[in-house]
């Protein structure tokens, strides 16, 4: 009798702590604000291509327009700048200039590349050309410089929580003295110990000291620890941008830092060519209980309140179950005895 009491409610117990822990999820509309489209130079080389390809002689000068329209029945506002291209921790390809590459492998694209307006206003349904003026270098250079156009329009909404619609575009801007074909070069440097979003984690830093893209790229590693494999992982069609640097990084997996040595085995592949190193790195007392204290991953697994919270919870039912039973015991008991 008892257990088949005690059937639903814990199976009530259950279904309301398994919705507790699931996530919220919020899906924002894809909305086409606002249109930027090129007009092609004499110097493209391909004129069907919807970003800029263009050939110069060393110290030529060209001024590139782009055309912004606003597609809403209202007015907004775009802020827009022009930054080199880099590589970022995940093997992807920025222009957006939130990310920053202080690698210095051969010329910035910025320095030659200048933007007429940071910020546009456009009324509804109105239309705005803004120019990107080149003066090339006046040394040849081989391979490409690589930057982008990025537009974003200004939001004037509520931010509820930590969700926040960004509405933008990037027209990628590359600039060759010939079409050579560069090899790529990469150099893997370093290994260290970070922290990414509150979490422990390994920052690797891969160079691309050569002004050519690499692409289809895949990287290979495993993590030692005082000899022993504490993560291993491959991961494919990473993109690595012209002359610039890649702090790739290993996820730890709500994994605590040790005092020890960390070793990095890692190879990487890429149109026939490979690369491997092995850096290593030094964590020690102080600095593994600074990450761990930190990482709100191991917080969570070692700590999780909602889980005592459970627990309470069906001790007080089952007590309460139980309570019930024996009064109900006791009084059946008494009238069969009277």
């Amino acid at each position: 009798m008892l257990k088949n009491l005690l059937k639903p409610f814990i199976r009530g117990v259950f279904f309301i702590l398994a919705f507790s822990f699931l996530p919220i999820v919020a899906h924002g509309e894809s909305l086409d604000s606002f249109d930027a489209v090129i007009h092609p130079s004499e110097h493209q080389i391909d004129k069907n291509q919807l970003y800029y390809d263009l050939t110069y002689q060393p110290n030529e000068s060209d001024r590139l327009t782009v055309t912004l329209t606003n597609r809403t029945d209202k007015p907004i506002k775009l802020k827009t700048a022009f930054n080199r291209a880099i590589t970022n921790s995940l093997g992807v390809i920025e222009y957006s200039g939130m990310n920053q590459d202080k690698s210095d492998f051969g010329p910035n694209i910025t320095d030659y590349v200048k933007l007429s307006d940071k910020e546009i206003d456009l009324a509804a349904n109105e239309s705005k050309d803004i120019y990107l003026d080149i003066k090339m270098p006046d040394k040849e250079f081989e391979g490409v410089l690589a930057g982008g156009l990025y537009m974003e329009q200004v939001s004037t909404e509520k931010v509820e929580g930590n969700i926040k619609n960004i509405f933008s575009r990037e027209i990628a801007v590359l600039l060759h003295n010939n079409t050579n074909e560069v090899k790529p070069d990469l150099k893997i440097t370093k290994a260290k110990a970070t922290q990414a979003n509150s979490r422990n984690a390994i920052n690797v830093t891969v160079d691309n000291q050569k002004a050519t893209y690499v692409k289809d790229v895949t990287i290979d590693y495993q993590v030692e620890k005082d000899g022993k494999t504490i993560a291993k992982d491959t991961k494919k069609q990473l993109t690595l941008a012209p002359s610039s640097r890649m702090p790739y990084l290993i996820q730890m997996d709500n994994t605590e830092f040790t005092p020890g040595t960390y070793t990095v085995k890692m190879n990487i592949s890429a149109g026939g060519q490979k690369w491997n190193a092995s850096p290593s790195f030094k964590i020690n007392q102080a600095k593994a209980k600074d990450y761990n204290e930190k990482d709100v991953s191991i917080k969570e697994k070692s700590t999780n309140p909602w889980i005592w919270v459970g627990i309470a919870v069906i001790i007080v039912l089952l007590a309460v179950v139980i309570f019930m039973y024996n009064r109900n015991r006791n009084l059946k008991k008494k009238l069969d005895d009277k």
